[in-house]
C-alpha cells in the first residue's frame, strides 16, 4: 500500500498535462500535513507519533514520537524513517511539524510516483520560453480506481473509511476535490464535502488537527492572511 502523501501528490496532479492543481506552497503544506497523518494514523502499522492532550506531562497539542521498536516494518520506508528522526528531536504542533517535514518531501515523492510508472517526468515550456517540469499520468486505470472511494463517498453517500476520509479532508481544504469528480459542478462536491467533515469531526485528531494547520500554515504564507475556508 501506497502512503496517503503518495497518493495526495498524485491527485493533485492534472492528469493530462501533469501540473498541479494547487500553488507550489498549498502543494508543499498539504503533503507534509499527509505524511503527518501518515505517520499518526497509518493502516500498514501502529501509529509513530501521537498528540498530547489535557493533564499530561506535555503542553497539549504536542506531537511526540512514540516508542516504535517493536513495530520494524515502517523502517523498510526510508522517507517514514527520516520523518521519525526529524519528529524526535522535539514535541511540536502540528504547523511546526509540516514545517519541518516539507523540505525535499515533493521532489521524493514525485520520484516514487515516476519509479512505479504512474507519472511521467516531462521538462517543458510556459508561453512558449518559460522552462517548466510537468508529471502527466501514466497509469490512468490506477488513478481512476484511486478516485472511486472518493467519489463513492461524496455522490452515493458510502460512510468513508479513515484513508478516503483524510483524503477527502486534505483535497477539500487546498480546493481540488471537484477535480476528483469531473462532471459535477463544484459547489456540489465542496458541500457534500463540508457535511462529512462535519459528520466526522473528532473521528480521526489527524485530519481535523492537520487540516487546521495546513490552512495555518498557508495563512502565514502571505501577508494578506489569506486563509483556506
Amino acid at each position: 500500500m501506497t502512503l496517503l502523501a503518495e497518493d495526495l501528490l498524485w491527485l493533485l496532479l492534472d492528469d493530462h498535462t501533469g501540473e498541479p492543481l494547487v500553488d507550489k506552497h498549498c502543494l508543499s503544506h498539504a503533503l507534509a500535513g499527509a505524511l503527518l497523518i501518515d505517520l499518526a494514523a497509518p493502516d500498514r502499522f501502529p501509529a509513530l507519533i501521537q498528540v498530547t492532550g489535557p493533564g499530561e506531562p506535555m503542553h497539549p497539542g504536542r506531537l511526540f514520537v512514540l516508542d516504535e521498536s517493536e513495530h520494524a516494518r515502517w523502517q523498510a520506508d526510508p522517507l517514514l524513517v527520516h520523518a521519525v528522526e526529524l519528529l524526535r528531536q522535539r514535541p511540536l504542533t502540528p504547523k511546526q511539524a509540516i514545517h519541518k517535514l516539507e523540505p525535499g518531501l515533493r521532489t521524493t515523492l514525485l520520484d516514487r510516483l515516476c519509479s512505479r510508472r504512474q507519472i511521467l517526468r516531462r521538462s517543458d515550456r510556459l508561453l512558449g520560453f518559460i522552462p517548466i517540469t510537468v508529471w502527466p499520468t501514466i497509469d490512468r486505470d490506477t488513478k481512476n480506481a484511486l478516485r472511486q472511494p472518493l467519489q463513492r463517498s461524496l455522490l452515493d453517500a458510502q460512510r468513508p473509511g479513515h484513508r478516503t476520509l483524510a483524503l477527502i479532508s486534505l483535497l477539500h481544504v487546498v480546493h481540488a476535490l471537484p477535480e476528483q469528480c469531473p462532471g459535477w459542478r463544484r459547489s456540489v462536491i465542496n458541500e457534500r464535502a463540508m457535511k462529512i467533515s462535519e459528520q466526522y469531526t473528532g473521528s480521526t485528531w489527524p485530519a481535523d488537527s492537520v487540516r487546521q494547520a495546513i490552512c495555518d500554515s498557508y495563512a502565514s504564507t502571505y501577508t494578506g492572511g489569506y486563509l483556506i475556508p
